[in-house]
């Protein structure tokens, strides 16, 4: 089975939903070109940021209590930024969870810029 740009090193098979956990905990090691665990923690923090910041489709950026409101997203991000998903991807991606998971238009966020963003990470 393909997994991506992850491969299971022990435990279980993880969902997007629980692949910051799993990393966390070691589970998963990522195959862009030997970048290390703590380099992809990194970047979904600064997909989890750039999710808040910039792509917003809510509207939430200056609500300190809604740090959080996107997190459940930045697996799907991350999976796609390690796939080395280009701009239109991304974009493609965020308005595709904009319509489907959140249930606004596609054009309720920032997407083309929060995937110009991530896609420079």
């Amino acid at each position: 089975m393909d997994q991506g740009p992850f491969r299971q090193t022990a435990g279980g098979a993880f969902p997007f939903g629980g692949l910051a956990g799993a990393m966390a905990k070691g589970h998963l090691a990522c195959r862009r070109e030997g970048m290390a665990m703590d380099g992809v923690k990194a970047v979904m923090g600064s997909i989890r940021q750039i999710l808040i910041e910039v792509w917003d489709p809510i509207g939430v950026r200056g609500i300190p209590q809604a740090r959080d409101e996107y997190d459940g997203y930045v697996g799907a991000v991350a999976r796609a930024w390690m796939e080395r998903a280009d701009v239109a991807a991304l974009r493609a991606l965020l308005e595709g969870i904009t319509e489907r998971e959140i249930g606004l238009p596609a054009g309720s966020g920032d997407a083309q810029g929060a995937a110009e963003q991530i896609a420079a990470l």
